[in-house]
């Protein structure tokens, strides 16, 4: 009998490869920023952004699944959620262009702050005084890097902090679904609506 993995384990080291892969993004973005609109890098990786989900539900014969969410409570947090990292992204890849990419980055970090923060009043959790204590020490990185009273401050430098809170709701959200909806699933919802979103977008404000 195979030895079960410790599920924090392995939450630890999904979290890491998606870190990974944000900078990896972030880097792609950087690049094409200069060449290409924001809306139109939204819209194309929101479009690539199903193939994966979609490929995982396949694999894992879960296609019907995403029946769970056409109800009134699944469409809604789908929309919401789905608004949150349109928001995220736009603010996000806005500012990859305009600042430094490590400063970007850094700053989008901050999204475990917001995340711990937000599930107090969305999701009920405690959080105890050790990670209240975390979340002013990171808000204090947070203001160190900004330098918000100093010549060299740029508004620009407020994009990925605002980035960094709509995937942090983002994050939250995906708690209102019920246990049984995969992951898969509910990503891939959201990758289909806010590709809608951003190709209306691009559309309607792209010249």
């Amino acid at each position: 009998m195979g030895t079960k993995m410790n599920p924090v384990l392995v939450a630890a080291g999904v979290l890491l490869f998606g870190i990974c892969a944000f900078d990896i993004m972030g880097v792609l973005v950087r690049m094409l920023g200069g060449a290409y609109p924001i809306l139109q890098i939204a819209v194309l990786r929101n479009l690539f952004g199903v193939v994966p989900a979609l490929f995982l539900l396949w694999h894992a014969r879960q296609l019907s699944k995403l029946v769970t969410l056409i109800n009134r409570k699944g469409l809604l947090v789908t929309f919401i959620r789905s608004s949150s990292v349109a928001i995220a992204q736009f603010c996000f890849y806005s500012a990859l262009t305009r600042i430094e990419f490590a400063t970007a980055t850094a700053l989008a970090f901050c999204g475990p702050m917001f995340l711990t923060a937000l599930s107090v009043p969305l999701l009920g959790h405690k959080v105890g005084i050790w990670r209240w204590s975390a979340i002013l020490i990171g808000f204090a990185g947070v203001l160190t890097i900004l330098q918000p009273f100093r010549d060299g401050f740029s508004p620009a430098m407020i994009l990925p902090v605002m980035a960094a809170f709509f995937y942090a709701v983002s994050s939250i959200l995906v708690r209102r679904f019920p246990a049984d909806v995969p992951s898969a699933a509910i990503q891939l919802s959201q990758q289909i609506v806010t590709f809608v979103m951003m190709l209306l977008a691009l559309l309607l404000f792209q010249q």
